[in-house]
């Protein structure tokens, strides 16, 4: 896109997770009119899917958990097509970007603990994933073929 830089941003902030590291600089159609966003690469994904899917800009700052409502607040069991089934226990009390303990049967994860931060049948699941006290990692799934 001509109206958007993409590279490594280290001290820029997301506009809409608000935490330091950027991929995205964009001034065009996923934000609003006359402003600027960046954007860490979870919620660039998660900003551009949205837009597509609905046509709405949404304002700066929006912090995205693209999860159908009906699973937002249990636990999810997801199947992909390379065959892998993930276990998202309900998320955690307490905390504001909805980390859930991860488990995936028959192989373990290098992570215990993830929000989600896209979920659609047909799409890559996308996790933001936390180990011990390393957080910002992106986990990202072949598509999505059900989810229970």
């Amino acid at each position: 896109m001509a109206d958007t830089k993409r590279g490594d941003f280290p001290e820029l902030i997301c506009s809409d997770c608000g935490r330091k590291g950027c991929s995205f600089v964009h001034f065009g159609d996923l934000v609003p009119e006359g402003e600027v966003g960046n954007f860490c690469f979870a919620c660039w994904l998660a900003r551009d899917t949205d837009f597509g899917e609905t046509g709405v800009v949404k304002p700066l700052g929006t912090l995205w958990r693209l999860v159908p409502k009906e699973f937002a607040d249990k636990e999810i069991k997801v199947k992909t097509e390379s065959g892998s089934t993930y276990i998202l226990r309900a998320p955690m009390r307490g905390n504001k970007f909805q980390y859930r303990t991860v488990l995936r049967e028959n192989n373990e994860l290098p992570f215990n603990a993830a929000a989600i931060l896209l979920l659609r049948i047909g799409k890559s699941m996308c996790l933001n994933t936390y180990r011990g006290d390393i957080s910002e990692r992106l986990w990202i799934t072949s598509p999505v073929v059900s989810i229970e």
